[in-house]
């Protein structure tokens, strides 16, 4: 049982130093992406990408529906 305990407060610790760590990397990107003007460029090419995504699946929804309505009759 107490070696359980321990188990699990070694596992939170080291998740926490993982946190910790995690967090000073995405800092550091951000002011790097942000520093440089780099941020709206990535948030554009997501947003395009976004689009695009939503642009295919609502193309092959219609073509899919029309398939469908010609397999009924």
């Amino acid at each position: 049982m107490k070696s359980k305990i321990i188990l699990t407060c070694l596992v939170l610790c080291s998740f926490i130093e993982l946190q910790a760590a995690n967090t000073s990397v995405d800092e550091q990107l951000y002011q790097s992406l942000h520093g440089h003007g780099s941020m709206n460029v990535v948030v554009a090419v997501f947003a395009i990408i976004l689009i695009g995504l939503f642009i295919t699946l609502y193309r092959i929804e219609r073509k899919i529906t029309r398939l469908e309505k010609e397999i009924k009759n």
